[in-house]
């Protein structure tokens, strides 16, 4: 193994909400597929779960000493979990900070691939783009839909906002001042990013978003119109301000 000075550092936020069905295999994999050359300090956090997904997790930190559990009473708002998650004390100084869904849709294995990617690439941004997305045809009209409409907003062309993992370098990321609680923190992310830098210095990672094969998704239909106001609140509200706050 190459000396630590040598390896990149990359913090990953991955919180978990009844997924004692998913969390197991997606740690699994993705350390079995994970490079030597990737330092990395994993923040697992049991959000509130009813069922066995905070046991899992326990015994996930008993096996891999990277690993570092969290563990609320109650749910956070998506956005808020991982935000608060980020702020928990490591003693842990990264060159990458980013997060990635536990529900294994994305597989453990796609996201060692994007974190693998850091390795040889040195990139600001890295994403996820989601293919073979087993959404019905009105579910497909409303994904497109959201993209063509964000894009036509902000003057840009975008695909796949949501998609996670993300990965930020850590001096990009303490330029963005996330403040999304709820479901619109990847979409914060990915707008604030796209105005800051040229898409051509972005990394997008293909990858199958995989069927849930355990629980039930938390997103329902009332989230893409709570995801389409936050989009133009932030537009005419959102992003003059931090535009204004970074003086650019």
């Amino acid at each position: 193994m190459k000396p630590i000075d040598d390896q990149i550092a990359v913090k990953l936020l991955v919180t978990c909400l009844n997924e004692e069905g998913n969390v197991l295999e997606f740690i699994e994999e993705l350390m079995a597929n994970l490079s030597s050359k990737i330092r990395l300090a994993l923040v697992l956090v049991n959000n509130g779960s009813n069922d066995q997904t905070g046991s899992i997790i326990n015994k996930l930190a008993q096996k891999y000493t990277c690993i570092t559990t969290l563990h609320r009473d109650h749910p956070l708002e998506y956005g808020a979990s991982i935000l608060n998650a980020h702020q928990y004390p490591l003693n842990f100084n990264p060159d990458y900070i980013g997060w990635a869904p536990s529900d294994n849709q994305i597989s453990g294995k796609d996201t060692a691939k994007t974190l693998n990617l850091l390795i040889s690439n040195n990139p600001s941004f890295v994403k996820v783009e989601r293919y073979e997305k087993n959404y019905s045809l009105m579910r497909k009209i409303q994904s497109y839909g959201f993209n063509i409409i964000t894009s036509i907003l902000y003057q840009k062309q975008f695909k796949d906002i949501n998609g996670s993992p993300k990965l930020f370098h850590a001096k990009l990321f303490s330029l963005l001042d996330l403040q999304a609680k709820d479901w619109f923190l990847d979409g914060e992310a990915y707008l604030k990013v796209s105005r800051l830098m040229d898409k051509d210095n972005f990394i997008y990672v293909p990858a199958r978003f995989n069927e849930r094969t355990h629980g039930k998704s938390k997103t329902r239909w009332s989230t893409a119109f709570e995801l389409f106001v936050q989009i133009v609140k932030f537009r005419l509200w959102g992003m003059p301000k931090w535009l204004n706050q970074l003086n650019v």
